[in-house]
């Protein structure tokens, strides 16, 4: 072997080596000179190369081996001269070739200074698909074939094929079209609003089938809120107070197609919500510290009961399996290891229920990031979140993590963090729910239900209570920029600002931006942009929390 292919083999492995570390990026095979062409310039560098005339170091990214290298056997010769020699007489189509690790770009999804479009066109028979598993079972976790999906921002189009498609929701499900055992009416459709669910990698598991990695989305319409920020509120304000866990959050315009129709649907403006799952924990083990533990969706499921950590021997523990059984408390990760997971949510609630104070104060505090705890229920309450652990046993994540990664299989190892999620019914949208009537004007440090024990004992504690009425009471401080009404007013008029031209759908429902609450609101005067003191939310939520003590 010549001095150069010898050079040239130490510069493939130095390439290997380095395309660990390098940004993910495109090149084209044959691209000698990197310049985006393949071409006869290309050809007589390479035979240079190959003759020994110029060092390879110095043409070549060493993280883009195929640019000379063309064939990719680990030799750079005549083999590879004659393929360049077909790719520029364009008997060979170059490969496309992409380097680096898997990075995922939230930024390309999760934006706030512009509301993208989303088109999704269905063929006729995956649509009626849809429609039947719903009828089946309202509760479908059913997948179907989107034929294309389109995101745009501006200039920038990501266009796949062949992406997974569901609805989601419980209390907001809704079949997206006419009534029950009724199929796609083409040209004639009796359009609903209603939640869906994206996987881009449903059907072809490739990162690149991805919004630039991004590959779940929630697409949710603003359930019965007129404002179309209540849910974009809660989300920033928890991540302007230092709550790390709060999923992602922006907007879109949504389209879909179905069939031979002659139009798209224009669905009008839906949130774009970062889904809890694998990526979402990944993307956060700075904070977690460990990406392989048990995540538990936990929720109040009619006839079943709330999840209320307070039934470890009784409670309806299991697993999504693909099925359409919902459960109260579901294992989202790991599920190969099942009862391992299971026993440790069991020895977490028995912790919750049977130890005394100062054996529960103990605990608590190895158990939970407790700041991040009281900063989490603070933003909660002071939003009105009624439908939640505390007062409903309802929307909520526990990520369980070991405390010794060592040991995984000690069931009593572990940290855990709560996640909390779905905050459309709030600021002023109130039910009488639990053992609430409003939950603008509830007591904050009486917020729930007994018989949901966890927050109340860490509030039991009168450090921790302390801190807790501290947050609270910062988040309507003057200045900080967080909840107090002047302040909160300047944002939400931003978002108005930005997503009233998207408001309008073919339905015609909440196709307007307006200072409401929903129609079914035991409480009507609720306002957010309102000064007068006894409706706007947040003059009377202040009021409340300044005379705590």
């Amino acid at each position: 072997m010549s001095s150069t292919l010898r050079n040239m083999s130490l510069f493939l492995s130095l390439a290997l080596i380095s395309l660990a570390a390098s940004a993910r990026t495109t090149y084209l095979q044959g691209d000698v000179n990197g310049d985006g062409e393949v071409n006869g310039i290309d050809v007589n560098t390479l035979i240079s190369i190959v003759l020994g005339s110029v060092d390879p170091s110095t043409v070549a990214n060493p993280e883009q081996p195929k640019r000379i290298d063309v064939n990719g056997d680990g030799d750079i010769n005549g083999i590879d001269i004659n393929l360049e020699f077909n790719i520029i007489l364009g008997k060979i189509q170059p490969e496309v070739i992409k380097v680096g690790p898997d990075v995922i770009n939230y930024d390309y999804v999760w934006q706030d200074n512009s509301v993208p479009e989303i088109h999704i066109d269905f063929e006729l028979d995956q649509w009626n698909d849809l429609l039947m598993a719903y009828d089946a079972f309202y509760g479908t976790k059913k997948y179907i074939v989107a034929r294309i999906f389109t995101f745009k921002r501006g200039d920038e189009v990501t266009t796949l094929a062949d992406v997974g498609f569901r609805l989601k929701g419980s209390g907001s499900r809704m079949r997206p079209e006419g009534d029950s055992l009724e199929m796609h009416t083409t040209d004639n459709t009796d359009w609903h609003l209603a939640n869906f669910a994206i996987n881009t990698r449903k059907y072809v598991d490739e990162f690149d089938h991805s919004l630039d990695g991004v590959r779940k989305l929630h697409l949710k319409w603003c359930f019965c809120d007129y404002t179309h920020v209540r849910e974009k509120y809660c989300y920033d304000m928890f991540e302007r107070f230092g709550v790390w866990t709060a999923p992602r959050h922006s907007y879109c315009h949504l389209w879909l197609h179905v069939g031979d129709d002659s139009y798209e649907a224009n669905y009008g403006l839906y949130q774009i919500v970062e889904p809890i799952d694998k990526d979402y924990i990944k993307d956060r083990a700075d904070h977690f510290g460990y990406t392989d533990g048990y995540l538990w969706k936990c929720r109040n499921i009619e006839g079943k009961g709330p999840a209320s950590l307070a039934d470890p021997d009784t409670g309806d523990i299991g697993w999504d399996d693909g099925d359409d059984y919902n459960r109260v408390y579901e294992l989202q990760t790991n599920t190969k290891r099942f009862n391992q997971a299971r026993a440790q949510l069991q020895h977490f609630m028995h912790q919750i229920i049977d130890l005394d104070d100062a054996e529960f104060y103990a605990w608590a505090e190895q158990t939970f990031d407790i700041d991040l705890l009281l900063r989490t229920y603070a933003v909660s309450v002071a939003v009105s979140q009624w439908d939640d652990y505390w007062n409903y046993g309802n929307n909520y994540y526990l990520y369980f993590v070991p405390r010794q990664q060592g040991n995984t299989h000690d069931p009593a190892n572990y940290r855990v963090y709560m996640i909390l999620y779905d905050y459309d019914n709030t600021l002023g949208t109130v039910r009488r729910v639990g053992v609430q009537t409003d939950a603008v004007t509830h007591d904050p440090l009486n917020w729930g239900n007994e018989g949901h024990p966890l927050i109340s004992r860490i509030l039991s504690k009168p450090e921790w209570r302390q801190q807790y009425i501290a947050n609270l009471k910062m988040l309507f401080t003057k200045g900080k920029n967080l909840m107090y009404y002047s302040e909160s007013a300047t944002r939400i008029k931003a978002w108005w600002k930005l997503i009233t031209p998207h408001a309008d759908n073919i339905m015609q429902q909440y196709n307007v931006v307006k200072d409401s609450p929903a129609n079914w609101s035991v409480v009507f005067k609720y306002r957010l942009l309102d000064t007068r003191p006894d409706h706007n939310v947040f003059m009377i939520k202040k009021s409340i929390i300044d005379n705590l003590e």
